[in-house]
């Protein structure tokens, strides 16, 4: 079959153009809304469940034998994509406006197939890292609720919710963004709660004082100047819990905790506990003592790390309800 024209790939090569762009292919017209004409065999669109609702398997040959044509009111520029997805010919790349305007389509045709497909362009990197909202609410609308529970834990690496995509709230009821909202409040919750105690008679959280291998990184045994600036807190001696001792804990461990739970209140990430912001303090308040100098830079590693992998399992057991 004869190429009429030729179109340009993602990365800038030259390729023949698709078959339903030639006038001598096809058995049927796509007419769209901005005059373009698409040839394509009937069997093709039915082999997807593109029937336009019944229409195409009664279309036949006008007496002089020109194929019969089916007007439609998208672009020609949708219907290239839509057509490269239902023949797998060359997908192009996807904008978030593509993957949406695809998926209105393919509801509105029935085109099997076409959710699971689009799904995977939704969760395309790019997408959820920049426009997390917009994957939520173009998943709401679709119906695609995996990922719409995977977009909205992203959300959590916004600093907030305020900036809505509005053009995609228009596909949505305003529960679905209200449960958005509600989701980032028991996250917050969630994450906060690690960075308190449980009783108001005590300091430390109790999943740290309860447990050595973390208690042990934010104390201290020097007895040097940075000794002033600490506070003896009551905790579980070995890992079977048979004993108390009392420690001395650093105050700023004390105010990274206070701090962090602030913030993870407002935007729960776990990378938060990781943040330069609230270690350096606890660092410099090591450093004029020679003893603790040689180890608060491993302590403060090693604890903030524990401290994201509790978060991010506290954010891991909060349900989003879709």
């Amino acid at each position: 079959m004869a190429f009429t024209s030729i179109d340009v790939c993602a990365h800038g090569l030259t390729c023949p153009a698709p078959p339903y762009k030639d006038p001598a292919a096809g058995d049927v017209i796509i007419c769209t809304s901005d005059g373009v004409e698409l040839h394509i065999m009937k069997s093709q669109l039915l082999a997807v469940g593109l029937d336009f609702h019944g229409l195409l398997p009664q279309l036949r040959p006008a007496d002089s034998g020109s194929k019969p044509k089916v007007t439609v009111q998208e672009t020609s520029a949708l219907w290239d994509k839509l057509l490269r997805v239902c023949l797998l010919d060359g997908e192009l790349p996807y904008t978030l406006d593509d993957v949406s305007a695809l998926l209105e389509v393919g509801r509105k045709y029935n085109i099997a197939g076409m959710p699971a497909r689009m799904r995977y362009a939704l969760l395309q990197p790019a997408f959820l890292k920049t426009e997390p909202i917009r994957v939520y609410l173009t998943a709401i609308a679709c119906g695609l609720q995996d990922t719409a529970r995977t977009a909205a834990r992203l959300t959590h690496k916004l600093p907030n919710l305020h900036h809505a995509a509005f053009d995609a709230l228009q596909n949505v009821s305003g529960i679905h963004y209200h449960r958005l909202l509600a989701f980032r409040v028991d996250c917050g919750e969630a994450a906060r709660k690690l960075t308190v105690p449980l009783k108001g008679d005590e300091v430390l959280p109790g999943w740290i004082a309860g447990t050595p291998a973390h208690w042990r990184l934010l104390s201290m045994t020097c007895l040097g100047t940075c000794a002033e600036s600490c506070r003896t807190l009551r905790v579980v001696e070995t890992d079977d819990k048979t004993a108390t001792i009392y420690v001395r804990i650093r105050d700023a461990w004390l105010v990274y905790l206070e701090k962090l739970g602030h913030m993870l209140k407002d935007q729960p990430n776990a990378v938060l506990a990781s943040s330069p912001d609230l270690l350096e303090p606890v660092v410099a308040s090591a450093l004029g003592c020679p003893h603790c100098a040689k180890t608060i830079y491993r302590s403060c590693t090693t604890f903030s790390h524990i401290m994201e992998e509790k978060v991010e399992d506290a954010l891991s057991r909060v349900q989003l309800a879709v």
